[in-house]
Parts: C-alpha cells; sequence; structure tokens
C-alpha cells in the first residue's frame, strides 16, 4: 500500500557459465492457471522472499537444483507463484499473503503510507516524533478513506474507495468468493491504525503509558506481537479468521456496485 513494488524476486542462474536461458510464464486467466518452462538444460533456480525483497539479499532463499526442470521445481512455479500486477507493472509473485511491512491493509491503496505492518515498532517504539513525516503520510491516506469523516473507516467506506485507486473489481470478487477475510481484515486494519495514529498524533505518549500499565509493552529487541494483538483488542478491531463471518460482513456492509465486473 505505501507504493513500493514489494515482491518476489526470481533469479535463474545458470549452472555452467556458458549456458543461457530464460524463464517463461504464461497465465490463463480464464482458468487462473500459471505455467511455466525453462529454455536451459540446468539451472538454479534462485527465489528471494520476504517482506521488502528489493533490499540486498532479501529475506529468506528457496534453491531449486533442475537437470533438467524438475518435478520439485515444476511443483513450486504451478503452485506458490503467480503473476502479480501493481501500477501496471507485471512481476512475479508468491501466492502466500506476504503483507510485510504493509500488514493486513497492505493492498489498500495508501501510496504516502510506510510500515503499517509494524506501526507500533515504527510510531511508538522507535520515538513517536522520529518518524513523524511517515506517520503524517499514513495519517493523510488513511484520512482519505473516511469519507464521511466521522473517525470510522467502515467496510462500504473502503470497497467503493479502492476499485477508485486502482484495485481491480475482478480481484475483489475473486477475494469475495475465495477468503473474504483479506477483505475484511484490510479494513479493521486500516481503521485501527487510523485511531492509533490519530491518537499519537494527538495525545503523544498516551498509548505507550497504557501498554506499560498493561504489561504489554515489549522489552527491548523483542517482538511486538502481544502489544499489536492489546491494541486490536483494545479497540475490538481483531483479525478474522472464520470465512462465513468475513462472508456475511461484507455480503452486510458492501453496495452491490463495489464487487460488479
Amino acid at each position: 500500500n505505501d507504493g513500493d513494488l514489494d515482491t518476489v524476486m526470481v533469479d535463474v542462474v545458470p549452472t555452467k557459465p556458458t549456458d543461457s536461458g530464460f524463464l517463461q510464464l504464461r497465465h490463463n486467466n480464464r482458468t487462473n492457471h500459471l505455467t511455466a518452462s525453462f529454455s536451459m538444460r540446468t539451472v538454479r533456480l534462485h527465489i528471494r522472499t520476504g517482506e521488502i525483497c528489493m533490499s540486498a539479499g532479501g529475506y529468506g532463499k528457496e534453491t531449486v537444483n533442475t537437470a533438467p526442470l524438475s518435478q520439485a521445481a515444476k511443483n513450486y512455479i504451478q503452485n506458490d507463484l503467480c503473476l502479480c500486477q501493481a501500477d501496471g507493472v507485471q512481476t512475479i509473485c508468491t501466492q502466500r499473503d506476504h503483507w510485510g511491512d504493509g500488514g493486513a491493509s497492505a493492498w489498500v491503496p495508501m501510496p504516502e503510507s510506510k510500515n503499517l505492518g509494524r506501526a507500533l515498532e515504527t510510531y511508538i517504539g522507535l520515538g513517536e516524533g522520529t518518524w513523524a513525516g511517515w506517520r503524517s503520510g499514513s495519517l493523510g491516506d488513511l484520512k482519505s478513506y473516511d469519507t464521511n469523516s466521522d473517525g470510522e473507516i467502515t467496510p462500504s467506506e473502503l470497497l467503493q474507495e479502492v476499485p477508485k485507486r486502482g484495485v481491480a473489481r475482478e480481484w475483489l470478487d475473486a477475494m469475495k468468493a475465495e477468503d473474504p477475510c483479506v477483505l475484511v481484515n484490510g479494513q479493521r486494519d486500516a481503521n485501527l491504525w487510523y485511531h492509533v495514529l490519530k491518537d499519537i498524533e494527538q495525545h503523544p505518549g498516551r498509548l505507550h503509558k497504557e501498554m506499560d500499565h498493561a504489561g504489554v509493552y515489549p522489552a527491548k529487541g523483542s517482538s511486538w506481537d502481544q502489544a499489536t494483538e492489546w491494541v486490536r483488542k483494545k479497540y475490538s478491531l481483531e483479525l478474522l479468521s472464520d470465512k462465513a463471518k468475513c462472508r456475511s460482513l461484507v455480503d452486510g456492509t458492501a453496495s452491490s456496485s463495489s464487487f460488479s465486473s
């Protein structure tokens, strides 16, 4: 959601300097099936996945040795990779949800936002004034989805706005059918950080003290997961996993035009 193209990087490396070749991917929109082929005899397929793949070295790797393309490599390509698009750029992504620094609302277009996937660590843990510019940009993006200015980002507001900002209606339809919790959690996550960032801006230090009092503020270098879950419960905006409940929420709040083809 922050305008960066965080994706999976696929390096096809010949095992011999004299080898040459390329990775070809084809996506069948009708069947939603991805096929792939290599034109070289022996390659090492190096996959870097994680939060910010553009940084040096990425955040991990998966190496598949092929001589020629092994079944393991074929399975990985067909089952774990997919074609994706961001701002008109088509690239290769993993099918798993690596929302990374964007959190559950990473699919929501917010070009000025930063680190909503680790907002407490960034905007409290690193000092409430340290990244004030990022916080202001993030808050501005979030506020733009509160179209009636009532202090809440509702599901209907979000789902009516995101197609205007580049989210494909076909993708919204697919998520509604396959995993509506992606949509619901995107809204709940965005609404949560809308409240939290406003609180940090308007009442510096208050949330920090509340987390201290509750015993959830992490020690230096420790995980922020417990603090994040505590904040979600404080605002009654926990992430959901029950697809039936999520589908009911989407059906009950989204306008019919939000998911029309």
